[in-house]
């Protein structure tokens, strides 16, 4: 791997696709930590999340059909909900305090355009 590629790799953010409801209704619940800075879970079909029970806050991504970030919700706290009633998939991942919101979203839409070939978006 070239260093050039090993840059461009560093700032990606992977998607982990959450299998059946049970995957979906758990997400990030079970976990006594965030998952990586880079990894987000994709939760598809989905339009609301909460963090009760959960020891961390998270960054949540909601999604449209077309794979663009309809609205982001960082540091959701725990004990905490959020919605976005046009969402059909939502990625929660760890907070990301490094980037600005418009480099944030352009990383998710990057990610979201390699995991749409899997067709999450109904």
């Amino acid at each position: 791997m070239t260093a050039g590629r090993r840059r461009a790799d560093a700032g990606r953010i992977r998607l982990v696709c959450a299998r059946g409801m049970a995957g979906r209704l758990r997400g990030l619940l079970c976990r006594a930590r965030a998952p990586g800075p880079r990894t987000g879970l994709l939760l598809s079909p989905c339009n609301a999340v909460h963090t009760f029970g959960m020891r961390y806050g998270i960054d949540v991504a909601f999604i449209d059909r077309e794979g663009r970030v309809l609205r982001l919700v960082r540091n959701l706290r725990p004990w905490r909900a959020a919605c976005c009633l046009r969402a059909v998939a939502v990625v929660e991942m760890a907070v990301n305090g490094r980037d600005t919101p418009l480099r944030y979203r352009r990383r998710l839409h990057a990610a979201l355009q390699r995991a749409r070939t899997g067709g999450f978006g109904g």
